[in-house]
Parts: C-alpha cells; structure tokens; sequence
C-alpha cells in the first residue's frame, strides 16, 4: 500500500506541479501572441511517459490485496518490485506498437521469467497454519478453562459457522475461506493466532461485520488467544 501511494504520489505531482502549469503558461504566451517555451512541452511530455510506466504498476497494486499470493510473504517487498517491472515492460510493448514501430517481441522473455520468479519467491515463503500434535492439542484441550471453552464455541456456531464449515451456507461459496473451518475446539487451536489477528486484534473478520460480531464476544476470542499461549509457555 505504501509503494502504491508513494507512486499515485509521484503520478498526481507530475500532472499537478507540472504538466498542467506548464500548459497553462503555454496557453498564456499564445493568447499574448508570444512564442511558446518549448521548454514546457519537453517536461510536460517527460512526465506523461513516466506516468504512462507507471499506470500498470499502480492498477496492479489497486487490486493486489485481493491476491495473497503477492503480499503474504516476506518476500512481497521483492514481487511488488518486479511487478512493477512487468508492468513497464507490458506499457513498453504497447507504446511501441501503437507508435507504429515493430513490437518489441524480446519483452515477452523477461516478463515470464519475472512473473514465474514472483510464484516461486510467494511459494518458499507460503504462510504455515498454527498446526498441533494430537498429544499438545489434548494438553491444551484439558487445560483449558471449560466455561472459556463453551463460550467461544458457541459464539462460533453462531457467528462463523456460516463460512468457516467444510460445507459454507453462504450462496456461492463451495469451501471455507483458506480451507479453515471451526467444527471442533480443537480446529480454533490449530488456528489461534490467526483467530486473534483477525477477530480481536483488528476487526476484519467477518467482513464488515456481518455476523454482528459485538466488542464482548470478540474480547472472548482475546482470552482465548491469551489462555492458549498461557498455557504453551507453562508447559515449554
């Protein structure tokens, strides 16, 4: 997000600061019959070709939230960087080809390789899930408070259960998001910090609220988290 408003940034300054003033100075010396500073058009058309490289990057960065594969990563510092490549290499290609010059077929060879490059960093670096032996989800399990217990599975059934089951009542949706669903105490575990991020931690889950998840039940799911890590380092 933060490359994608920095370069948004440097596309709004390059129209704001100096294409549209230049334009405006130009337009001003005509009316006074003057001859135009070149100079103007040779920025304002400098700036416009970098906005131009730009504009594939950007859009890619607008949508990219939607795609794990290139931000849950350590490495999506690295695959937005060469995005950005291939998405000036695409806008290359076509400023070429537009222009009624031969297209520029060589870009086809580094945006494979850079588009493969991205699956392979996101693929070594693939979030691993909060996954517990049968005996350490047993001792958790047995540690674990029952009345804490009782009432986080019941919030659960009723404010998860629409998608996060093997089989989501949700119209359209055919398996749980992420393949994490919550049929047993046991699944919560093996999932308790992502639970904690996204529940308690911040409040993106369920999308936009649509569960009604209230601020005491998502303080239930905080104790959870804490009990569960209570728990580990007694027993580490």
């Amino acid at each position: 997000m933060q490359i994608g408003v920095t370069l948004g940034t440097i596309m709004v300054a390059n129209v704001l600061m100096i294409i549209i003033p230049g334009q405006k100075k130009v337009v001003a010396q005509l009316i006074a019959k003057e001859t135009p500073n070149p100079d103007f058009g040779i920025k304002a058309k400098q700036r416009s070709l970098h906005n131009n490289y730009l504009t594939l990057p950007v859009i890619f960065i607008m949508i990219g939230n939607h795609y794990p594969t290139a931000y849950a990563t350590s490495f999506s510092w690295l695959i937005i960087s060469l995005i950005i490549i291939v998405g000036a290499l695409i806008r290359h290609f076509f400023n070429e080809r537009h222009a009624g010059k031969k297209s520029p077929i060589w870009v086809i060879v580094p945006i494979v390789l850079l588009t493969l490059m991205s699956f392979v960093l996101s693929e070594v670096d693939t979030p691993k899930e909060d996954t517990f032996s049968p005996k350490k989800l047993s001792l958790i399990e047995s540690e674990f408070p029952n009345d804490l217990k009782e009432t986080v599975m019941e919030i659960t059934s009723y404010k998860c259960s629409t998608c996060h089951v093997k089989n989501p009542s949700w119209e359209g949706m055919l398996k749980p998001p992420k393949g994490v669903y919550f049929h047993e105490f046991k699944d919560l575990v093996n999932n308790y910090r992502g639970i904690y991020k996204q529940v308690a931690a911040s409040h993106a889950m369920p999308p936009g609220n649509i569960t009604f998840l209230e601020e005491e039940e998502r303080l239930v799911y905080a104790k959870f988290y804490h009990k569960v890590q209570e728990i580990l380092e007694e027993k580490n």
